[in-house]
């Protein structure tokens, strides 16, 4: 019961204080790219843990390490928060302010992840589908701002005469 209210919480602060990126970032989470969101989360869940070792065994990386888990506990706790968040848009359709959208997309999933049979399941797979929407949400904002150096096109030179 206090993992629920917990989760509405964060959900509801995490809407609060970011309104434009949670909204731009669960677009990511919709129902044609839900797959492919799917499978960036399970990836990246599977990569960061490996490389978080890889680094630990080193005696320089242990720092380096400890930030990047630190960084992948916060993106599961958000991303369990964009996809709560998501699951309130498609409820309401955009028809409900962000507090209220928050609010009861997270106590829906709050509720069916407490189910026996099917709650982890259900918590799982909003894991892996939130850090897949963060992981793409990163790569869509930071692709757009790549610099390509070009070299200057060269005039054509007038012929004298």
């Amino acid at each position: 019961f206090l993992a629920v209210i917990g989760f509405v919480i964060v959900t509801v602060m995490v809407s609060l204080v970011t309104p434009k990126y949670v909204r731009r970032v669960s677009d990511l989470g919709t129902i044609k790219s839900f797959g492919f969101a799917l499978l960036v989360g399970l990836a990246t869940c599977l990569v960061a843990p490996f490389l978080m070792f890889m680094l630990a065994i080193t005696v320089v990386g242990i720092y380096a390490a400890f930030v990047l888990g630190v960084a992948f506990l916060l993106t599961i706790l958000v991303g369990g928060a964009l996809v709560a968040y998501r699951l309130g848009r498609f409820m309401f359709s955009d028809k409900a302010g962000v507090f209220m959208t928050a609010l009861v997309g997270a106590l829906v999933l709050g509720v069916v992840g407490v189910v026996p049979v099917v709650g982890w399941l259900v918590v799982v797979l909003s894991v892996f589908i939130g850090v897949g929407m963060i992981v793409l949400g990163l790569k869509s904002e930071y692709a757009h701002d790549v610099v390509v150096a070009e070299m200057p096109a060269k005039k054509p030179r007038k012929a004298k005469q």
